[in-house]
């Protein structure tokens, strides 16, 4: 690796823009089960791949979740305020 901080900064713009994803999708589709917003965050994925993706998008839910943005009820996730991407 020859420039290990343009890796770092690269890994987190992309986590920040699948999580700005992730809150717009998430505003979108109202209450939503994990397994259906997947395909929704992840459409630029290769659907096998989704299986994995789900780990990922979960600890997007959760971040949002503990920062009171996002909620899960009854295995489905909604938006608690309003969707604003960062």
């Amino acid at each position: 690796m020859t420039d290990a901080e343009a890796v770092v900064r690269a890994t987190l713009a992309h986590r920040q823009q699948r999580e700005d994803k992730t809150v717009q999708r998430l505003g979108d589709a109202g209450a939503v089960s994990l397994e259906a917003l997947v395909p929704l965050v992840y459409d630029d994925v290769q659907p096998w791949l989704h299986p994995v993706a789900r780990f990922s998008l979960l600890a997007h839910l959760i971040k949002l979740a503990d920062e009171g943005r996002a909620a899960e009820h009854d295995g489905l996730w909604r938006m608690t305020a309003p969707a604003q991407v960062n």
